[in-house]
């Protein structure tokens, strides 16, 4: 029962290889001197994901850097409104270069890792789909970060109006690509929120690889794994993506590994 399919997240799996973006954010403005508590960033971080995704801010057109920068600078003026900073704006506008500069570059490092992980997939004849909750700007992003070509389908919660954790996204993903019934068990499901990803995955019957590179107990802004407790256990729990091809690997040969195999 080798594998056929290969359905992926985007944002915290392909840019980032599996820390959650609140956790990148929140660590590099630590890093450049912004003294803020965690309970206030966790705070800025999901009002500004809020307004991003019930507006239309970010167009089509908006490629990932002016997306990031956008969103750094929502959040910073958040923090500021709210007395969360001892900095002035012109503190701020200058930690918001640092920040989006720094930040940018690692996602662009982590894109490309990524396309040598799918392209040796591809070679090995698996068909891929992408599954996103984002802006409405996700092709735009794809093209920007070398990853536009390597997708069978591109499937965004802004463009079909379902977001995940609703399965119906991955169904919609599977249906694309074709997939039968008789081979559910040959698609992988490789994404790094237990929540979003796994859990409405593995309820269709995929396997489901989590990307979790944080030791679980670690600190973390938005963590989920405590959702193994209800029966969310993945089939495969892999460290970096660079795992999913020793995972992949396995599964064509028939060998299923735990799903500690490759912490």
């Amino acid at each position: 029962m080798d594998l056929k399919y290969v359905i992926f997240d985007y944002g915290g799996t392909l840019d980032t290889g599996g820390v959650h973006w609140a956790d990148m954010i929140f660590r590099t403005y630590k890093e450049h001197g912004l003294d803020v508590a965690m309970e206030d960033f966790r705070k800025a971080y999901i009002a500004v994901e809020r307004y991003l995704g019930g507006s239309r801010v970010v167009l089509p057109s908006h490629t990932f850097h002016e997306t990031l920068s956008l969103k750094i600078r929502l959040q910073q003026r958040w923090l500021y409104e709210h007395g969360c900073v001892e900095q002035g704006i012109a503190e701020l506008e200058t930690l918001h270069k640092a920040v989006v500069g720094g930040l940018y570059q690692q996602a662009k490092r982590n894109t490309c890792l990524a396309r040598s992980v799918m392209m040796a997939l591809r070679t090995a004849g698996l068909r891929m789909a992408l599954v996103s909750n984002f802006y409405g700007n996700i092709r735009t992003v794809l093209c920007e970060m070398g990853l536009d070509d390597l997708f069978e389908h591109v499937i965004e919660s802004a463009e079909v109006g379902i977001r995940k954790p609703d399965p119906r996204i991955f169904a919609l993903a599977a249906d694309r690509l074709a997939v039968t019934d008789a081979d559910k068990n040959r698609v992988a499901v490789v994404g790094d929120s237990l929540e979003k990803d796994i859990v409405p995955a593995g309820s269709l019957g995929f396997r489901t690889v989590w990307i979790s590179p944080v030791t679980v107990g670690s600190a973390s802004l938005f963590d989920d794994r405590t959702a193994c407790a209800a029966g969310s256990v993945p089939t495969c729990r892999i460290s970096s993506l660079s795992q999913l091809l020793l995972y992949v690997d396995n599964v064509v040969e028939g060998q299923v590994p735990a799903p500690e195999k490759w912490v």
